[in-house]
């Protein structure tokens, strides 16, 4: 079974404050972003193809884990270093904006073959997913790809794995997660 590790990144720090808490006195937790290897791979790979020798890093990001993402979003920074190899959906010339990170993005919907490879070499072959590229670089642009977790790549054969805590710099125990195939159980699955 293939397995690559995931990183767990420092997001942001949530203060509240319980009923029971004097006032004017919080509480500090933090929270933190999951987030995946992700790595393109070339419109014309065979199936079952995984990259050889040094990873081009045109092809290879970190996209962030966003359960309420029902797609894969890419910002124009990350997608256009490989944009012969994804696959542009016909859509009305009138619908360009899409709804998503807080307001209206402008983009296209595409086919992407996502794999995924960590550090340690790691590799979980490429699907085809659908994704939306990003054609904004404005001010409220968003910065960061998101991968779906309704996505192809994750709903076929893929599962999130919760493989324990590790301490970082402030003693606090972070989660470690990992991604990984299902194996197949029958020809048709």
């Amino acid at each position: 079974m293939a397995r690559i590790a995931l990183d767990t990144v420092p997001a942001f720090p949530v203060h509240y404050q319980h009923p029971s808490d004097r006032p004017g006195t919080f509480t500090t937790v933090p929270t933190y972003h999951v987030t995946i290897p992700l790595y393109v791979a070339p419109r014309a790979a065979p199936d079952g193809w995984r990259p050889t020798g040094t990873v081009d890093q045109d092809r290879r990001f970190d996209a962030v884990l966003d359960t309420g993402t029902p797609l894969t979003v890419i910002p124009p920074d990350f997608w256009e270093a490989w944009a012969t190899d994804a696959d542009v959906l016909a859509q009305p010339p009138d619908e360009s904006a899409i709804l998503i990170a807080g307001g209206p993005q402008p983009g296209r919907l595409a086919r992407v073959r996502l794999g995924a490879v960590d550090d340690e070499g790691h590799w979980l072959p490429a699907e085809w997913t659908l994704a939306i590229l990003l054609d904004g670089r404005g001010e409220n642009a968003l910065r960061v790809p998101l991968v779906g977790l309704h996505s192809h790549f994750f709903t076929r054969r893929r599962r999130l794995g919760h493989v324990g805590f590790e301490q970082d710099d402030r003693s606090a125990a972070v989660p470690r997660w990992c991604l990984e195939d299902r194996p197949r159980l029958l020809p048709w699955s």
